[in-house]
């Protein structure tokens, strides 16, 4: 079983595969939520200084599954069946 500084470890993993987004604009991740067969976390938008202040869509989030440590960008009704299993 992934503890959570794994799945920790590997969401920093997951985001710099991601790389720049859009030109100065990279994703962190906000509060962790833990479910009962993954770790959720949130895209959060990280702008450069000066970078035009735009509307980006997509997805949500992404998981770190708790048996395989395997990351996973979700869509939002993925997210919604996560709520259901939040511990």
């Amino acid at each position: 079983m992934i503890t959570i500084n794994e799945a920790i470890a590997i969401a920093q993993k997951h985001l710099e595969s991601e790389g720049e987004i859009y030109p100065g604009i990279r994703v962190t991740y906000g509060p962790i939520q833990i479910c009962q067969n993954e770790y959720y976390f949130d895209y959060h938008l990280l702008r450069s200084p000066g970078t035009e202040n735009i509307h980006l869509g997509g997805a949500p989030g992404f998981i770190v599954d708790k048996q395989t440590g395997i990351s996973q960008t979700i869509t939002f009704g993925a997210m919604n069946l996560l709520q259901r299993y939040k511990q």
